[in-house]
């Protein structure tokens, strides 16, 4: 139990490593970021001062990392539903531990439940931090 806390534990600290952190304006600039439920919106970094969705820079390069920076927001955004999604596996593994009563099928169907998200976790937050990589290289 204590492996499993502290692999939890160490997981969301990778997850802080590998997101990106928001930058800070100046108090008269709108915030076009906000996250809902810390979903970012698939629009982050392509916005001008109004809030309005900024035309891509003419050229190939332009239009190129224009759309690289929509898929890099998409993969975010993936990744911050499968963070919630295994959080819920990990929840329901642990609930359907606690009522196995002492039976050892129930009680294996449990552990693989938290093993398989806490594994998916690990690759998600790999995932994301080689897109996150590969995206800050590309997308400057």
């Amino acid at each position: 139990m204590i492996r499993a806390i502290i692999v939890v534990l160490g997981l969301s600290g990778l997850l802080s490593i590998a997101s990106p952190t928001q930058p800070v304006y100046a108090a008269d600039k709108p915030d076009c970021d906000k996250s809902i439920i810390g979903i970012p919106p698939w629009y982050k970094g392509l916005t001008d001062d109004k809030c309005n969705i900024k035309k891509p820079d003419s050229g190939n390069k332009g239009v190129d990392r224009f759309i690289l920076r929509i898929a890099a927001n998409i993969l975010n955004i993936m990744l911050v539903l499968v963070v919630y999604i295994a959080t819920g596996f990990i929840i329901y593994g642990g609930y359907y531990y606690l009522i196995s009563a002492g039976n050892a099928s129930r009680i294996a169907k449990a552990k693989s439940l938290i093993l398989n998200a806490v594994v998916g976790l690990i690759i998600a937050a790999l995932a994301a931090a080689i897109v996150g990589f590969v995206a800050g290289q590309i997308v400057v």
